[in-house]
């Protein structure tokens, strides 16, 4: 990855499980780690696992156990973090405080080991339903930029927004009947259910 300047993925710290294993070398990871690599203590903390990433930007898969430590080191640094709401509610029951990263936040799936779908709008849809305490619009619009713009940012790639300069990647959907300007951004979010029109890279292809 060095040597091509290539992203890199990593998951980093779904799970209670891994954040115990690595904080005191307890808990349900520890049986697996003794079992299948006869090791019984964790070799690194979590904040020195992401420094070794330091030199290769990185896209921090999850990030949901992150303590303030670890969450300064990739507020600090190039590194992305991919959110996957739906994952994170069924294998931690719980979701990632938005509020507390300023480091580039991209919208993931994971997979469907962990998922019912890999539709970005789905995701979209459960990210909306449990980030409470966000105005609902603010909230939508935060959402579609991590599912566009950031996410290409993540994988480094020129595209993601409609600007001079940037790949010409769009999709066209239909919400029907739009009510108020305001609200676009939800609508998008709540009444997506395909994509009609896809254009990539100039060329138009109809679904």
């Amino acid at each position: 990855a060095k040597k091509d300047s290539t992203r890199v993925s990593a998951h980093l710290l779904e799970s209670k499980a891994g954040r115990e294993w690595l904080d005191s070398s307890s808990g349900d990871m520890a049986k697996f780690f003794e079992q299948f690599l006869s090791q019984t203590s964790s070799l690194i903390s979590s904040s020195d696992f992401i420094k070794q990433f330091d030199e290769v930007n990185t896209v921090f898969t999850h990030s949901l156990e992150c303590n303030s430590e670890d969450i300064t080191l990739l507020n600090n640094s190039n590194h992305s973090i991919a959110h996957c709401p739906v994952s994170n509610r069924l294998l931690n029951n719980r979701h990632l405080d938005l509020n507390n990263y300023s480091a580039n936040m991209a919208l993931g799936t994971d997979g469907l080991s962990s998922n019912i779908s890999l539709s970005l709008f789905d995701e979209m849809r459960h990210a909306l339903m449990i980030h409470d305490g966000v105005e609902l619009e603010d909230l939508a619009k935060r959402l579609l930029t991590m599912a566009t713009k950031n996410g290409a940012k993540a994988l480094d790639l020129d595209l993601g927004e409609i600007k001079e300069g940037k790949v010409s990647d769009m999709i066209v959907v239909d919400i029907g009947e739009l009510k108020s300007i305001k609200q676009i951004y939800t609508d998008i979010i709540l009444h997506t259910q395909s994509v009609h029109i896809s254009i990539i890279a100039v060329k138009i292809h109809k679904i």
